[in-house]
């Protein structure tokens, strides 16, 4: 529960300063268009960022292992469909 406060916290400051740093440069730039799009441009870059050098190699492992629970699955329902055709040549038989 801590944790989840913490987060939280953390978000809500980092709403605060991102008001903060948009005011002051729409004061500084005399206009709020411009501050928003320079404080969204910072963010999409610690973005994009953050994607490449910490989450990338970690959706790719996740991929490779939704690939082999696939393959695996794939495989599962083949055998299941053949035990079905050899079962219902067996009980046709009768």
């Amino acid at each position: 529960m801590s944790f989840v406060a913490f987060i939280l916290a953390l978000l809500l400051g980092l709403m605060l300063l991102s008001g903060a740093i948009v005011v002051s440069l729409g004061t500084l730039m005399s206009s709020w268009v411009g501050a928003f799009a320079v404080v969204g441009i910072v963010y999409l870059l610690v973005a994009v960022a953050i994607y490449f050098f910490g989450v990338r190699r970690t959706m790719q492992r996740w991929q490779h292992r939704m690939g082999i629970i696939y393959e695996v699955s794939a495989t599962i329902d083949s055998i299941y469909r053949e035990a079905m055709v050899f079962i219902k040549k067996i009980v046709g038989g009768l």
